[in-house]
């Protein structure tokens, strides 16, 4: 059996069964597909009408349906759910892959802020700093990792180095090194020493390790926060 978490006076009770937070990427999928597939069919019945002068018109038409032809796919590929919460671990999912963290080895949950002097905004992202990283590590798949390391490299022109804030080490920071060392003295080839070491720059540029983008959750990212803390407040009542 799983498990959820319910609100009582700022307190998280553990119940039953387990929260699901969905995507935004994924939602109105099937409208756009309905769409995409009305717009070439009457994109062929204009070219069969109309094919002789006014045949762009057709094919103009056609090509939007293919497009939201793609788009409709690339919604409904994602998972039905980006983030679970479990009793003992937080599961993220995504159509490249997945990573798992035991709520003891998070250390704070946050949306991260870039400081410019005395301003600062937040980032589209909920942001996680971990007591470890060789948790993630051991979890996360090649394919999600290397997505990341692409999806993600914005990240790196963020931070409190000035010289990187305006872009002069961006280029070098994109590179990272096929091996690494964990603290623990495992050593990792690959991908996976590759992700490690952009966790660790991202840590040292904006103070925390994973990050997850605004769009991939179907509500604020401060209540994602809050339940998270919670959750790990809950997590750690239970140990003591």
């Amino acid at each position: 059996m799983g498990y959820y978490y319910v609100y009582f006076t700022g307190i998280v009770l553990v119940v039953m069964d387990s929260i699901y937070i969905g995507s935004q990427a994924k939602r109105n999928s099937l409208t756009t597909l309905i769409i995409s597939v009305l717009l070439i069919l009457a994109g062929y019945l204009w070219l069969s009408w109309w094919g002789g002068s006014l045949t762009l018109p057709g094919y103009f038409i056609i090509a939007a349906g293919i497009v939201g032809l793609y788009i409709a796919w690339s919604k409904m590929s994602q998972p039905p759910h980006s983030l679970i919460l479990h009793r003992d671990c937080l599961h993220y999912q995504h159509k490249y892959g997945h990573w798992k963290l035991q709520w003891q080895d998070i250390q704070r949950v946050d949306q991260p802020r870039q400081h410019n002097g005395l301003n600062q905004h937040s980032l589209n992202f909920l942001a996680i700093k971990l007591k470890s990283n060789q948790s993630v590590l051991s979890s996360i798949s090649l394919r999600l990792a290397s997505n990341l390391l692409l999806q993600q490299r914005h990240l790196l022109l963020h931070g409190d180095d000035e010289n990187c804030a305006s872009g002069q080490c961006y280029a070098e920071n994109l590179l990272e090194k096929d091996t690494y060392t964990t603290d623990s003295g495992m050593h990792l080839t690959g991908i996976q020493a590759m992700f490690a070491q952009r966790m660790q720059r991202l840590r040292k540029n904006l103070g925390y390790d994973l990050f997850i983008e605004a769009n991939e959750l179907d509500r604020p990212i401060d209540e994602v926060v809050s339940l998270l803390r919670q959750c790990i407040s809950a997590k750690a009542l239970d140990d003591c």
